[in-house]
């Protein structure tokens, strides 16, 4: 896969230093970037479009069967999303992903995406699901919080801000009409959230201590106007670390993911699509999480005992293109990563009147749901955070299928990953890839919940 990435890279020696290195050109930010983790250039520079009566070769779950690999042209497409049926794109992967995928499907015969209701699911798939193996067991991944770890766990939480959340959510759903990955309205999307992260880094970069180095970085797709966003946070190799963070200390990095594409399914190019919920929403929580991380006071950052990376995702929907070419660089080039978190849709209210029915339940407001495909010891973790009374959620577990969000270009290569989601499938928001994923169906303290989440993971894995 060739790429080439256009970034911006702060490595703070001193207050001075950061100031210059924040404003360094793009020539030196790229040499220091592919110098620093050996990402080679395999793809040229080059940002077009693709015509939308193309081709695409499309691997899906059949309601009952195996993975099916089959050339669809765009409005099939649009109709499996419609129809709720989870898909990878493999149009333009590399042989290294289309392997992993064949691979998969000797070892994962039976992977259902029926867009029935989990009760409805094959007994074969459930059982399936439940065969799952950790990666890691569950004490890799969990650990009594120390009182100092606890201290800086509760200074980061007290950061988040919902009217931030609000202001964020609100800028991005009014760049465009929608962000799909072949307009321009999807490139601006793109664009705007890199330039924020890069505006970030500078405004933190002058508060930095010299032990910590951020990298804010373009992930371009050949023939795609959308490109993925990526940042790193790491400290420097002479970083003092405490006795128990030298203890779990690892250069495998955490990665937190969204995605940051949306569009109008019955007209992708033109029809109106804000997006709000369906990912505005999980967009805005990485970001506050990044936020509250690089401007909370040094003593926080800089416990970091693994590098930590954030990423937005271009082509999302579609069928998981950007991941895809992201997790299969990655592979390809030996990036140690240490687990994969997806997070999508955080602002809608599961108990609201649009959505609910007799048999629901209680506390619908509460409910979140995890993906039942996600490595079993992080799904656990991710119970116990949820759960957790400073996040005050009840965890739901949700078959969730083959290609049903960007972890899964992670997961068919074989790494841990985990996926957080809105509610149970018959609680979601019915407003997605329309006119009215707008920002007043939006719960604000329900994102902020899901930034406090986030925030806890990182204290628990990362510090």
């Amino acid at each position: 896969m060739r790429f080439a990435f256009a970034l911006y890279c702060c490595a703070c020696a001193s207050a001075a230093l950061a100031r210059s290195l924040a404003l360094s050109l793009d020539t030196q930010a790229n040499h220091r970037y592919i110098e620093e983790y050996k990402w080679e250039p395999l793809r040229t520079d080059v940002v077009g479009t693709v015509s939308d009566k193309g081709l695409r070769l499309v691997e899906y779950a059949s309601p009952a069967g195996p993975i099916n690999s089959r050339w669809m042209p765009l409005d099939e497409v649009l109709a499996l999303i419609r129809r709720r049926t989870h898909f990878l794109d493999v149009t333009d992967s590399d042989q290294n992903i289309i392997n992993a995928i064949k691979e998969y499907k000797l070892t994962k015969p039976l992977l259902n995406n029926a867009p029935s209701s989990e009760q409805q699911q094959p007994k074969q798939h459930q059982q399936e699901q439940q065969q799952l193996q950790p990666k890691l067991p569950y004490n890799n991944y969990y650990h009594p919080l120390d009182r100092d770890l606890k201290l800086i766990e509760t200074k980061l939480l007290s950061n988040a801000s919902t009217s931030f959340l609000a202001r964020w959510i609100d800028s991005f759903t009014s760049l465009s009409t929608n962000r799909y990955e072949h307009s321009f309205g999807g490139y601006l999307a793109s664009k705007w959230v890199y330039d924020e992260c890069v505006r970030l880094v500078k405004h933190a970069s002058l508060h930095h201590s010299p032990l910590l180095s951020v990298t804010v970085g373009k992930f371009k797709h050949q023939g795609y106007q959308q490109f993925s966003v990526l940042v790193r946070i790491q400290r420097t190799v002479s970083a003092p670390l405490s006795n128990s963070s030298k203890n779990r200390a690892s250069d495998s990095a955490i990665v937190f993911s969204a995605n940051l594409d949306a569009f109008n399914l019955y007209n992708p190019m033109t029809g109106p699509a804000p997006g709000a919920n369906e990912n505005a929403s999980g967009s805005a929580t990485l970001f506050e999480v990044l936020r509250i991380l690089l401007t909370t006071s040094n003593s926080t950052i800089t416990s970091l005992n693994r590098p930590i990376e954030f990423h937005w995702y271009a082509a999302s929907t579609s069928g998981r293109i950007g991941s895809q070419q992201v997790a299969s660089q990655y592979n390809r080039e030996g990036v140690k990563i240490g687990a994969v978190f997806h997070i999508a849709r955080t602002g809608w209210d599961p108990s609201s009147s649009s959505r609910t029915n007799s048999n629901s339940g209680g506390n619908l407001e509460k409910r979140v749901a995890i993906a039942s495909d996600s490595d079993p010891s992080l799904a656990k973790l991710l119970k116990r955070v949820v759960g957790d009374p400073e996040v005050g959620f009840i965890a739901v577990d949700r078959i969730c299928g083959f290609g049903c969000a960007d972890h899964w270009s992670w997961q068919v290569l074989g790494y841990p990953t985990g996926y957080l989601m809105e509610a149970a499938e018959d609680l979601e928001s019915p407003f997605s890839y329309q006119l009215s994923d707008a920002l007043s169906t939006v719960s604000f303290p329900r994102v902020k919940k899901y930034v406090n989440i986030v925030v806890k993971l990182v204290v628990q894995l990362c510090m």
